[in-house]
């Protein structure tokens, strides 16, 4: 579809925005329109990466859904999407042909995405990763269960120790001038369902333009 307010269905061979990757059926928290509309982002975002092959953050692949105003059954399911951002995190990005298992045939490095500055502050701008940048994502995951923010201290500890055990398969070695970092929602986003960490490797400040997948003991010099 192009539009998940006037979700009016397409052939995925067509130029579209939005893929469908589940309709979930779901009556909870039907009185309480807050709670549901977390509850529905937080399934769809849930849903995503079991539609394209990928993490559940951390990639240019993101999840929507189409709202209650657009679904005549929006009390008895969820509809969930995915859609493709532009590089630069302008907008949806046009696309033909499915989405689904797009990153299990393509690999993740063709969907990661990249900042100028370094993910664990404040991160700049994002970029494909073929252009200047500090960090790289290599991706991320959902928290679970579904619930109330576990406050940022232990947020970020638990984040950090999830990205590291896979931050040291993805850079191949353990250095002194790649670190390993995470940047995960905060309070805000965590009350709307959006419960979801994105690991980055990110260097000392130098900046590369080419990933930093299995560099092992390579110098950065090499990635410029």
């Amino acid at each position: 579809m192009e539009s998940s307010r006037d979700p009016k269905k397409v052939d995925c061979s067509q130029p579209h925005k939005l893929e469908v990757t589940a309709v979930v059926p779901n009556s909870e928290h039907t009185g309480d329109l807050v709670k549901r509309a977390a509850l529905r982002n937080y399934t769809c975002q849930g849903e995503a990466p079991k539609y394209t092959g990928g993490p559940a953050f951390g990639t240019i692949l993101i999840s929507d859904q189409v709202g209650t105003s657009a679904d005549p059954k929006s009390g008895e399911q969820f509809v969930c999407l995915v859609a493709k951002t532009t590089a630069d995190d302008s907008g949806y990005e046009s696309v033909q042909g499915s989405l689904k298992g797009i990153v299990t045939k393509e690999g993740l490095a063709k969907y990661a995405f990249c900042t100028t500055d370094k993910a664990s502050g404040d991160p700049g701008k994002i970029v494909p990763c073929t252009q200047p940048h500090v960090s790289e994502s290599f991706g991320g995951f959902q928290n679970t269960p579904f619930g109330p923010y576990p406050g940022e201290d232990k947020m970020k500890k638990t984040a950090l120790d999830k990205c590291r055990q896979m931050g040291k398969d993805f850079l191949g070695s353990t250095r002194g001038d790649i670190v390993i970092s995470q940047n995960s929602s905060g309070p805000n986003p965590w009350a709307k369902g959006t419960q979801l960490t994105a690991c980055f490797v990110q260097t000392d400040g130098t900046k590369v333009t080419k990933t930093m997948k299995g560099i092992g003991n390579k110098p950065l010099s090499s990635l410029k």
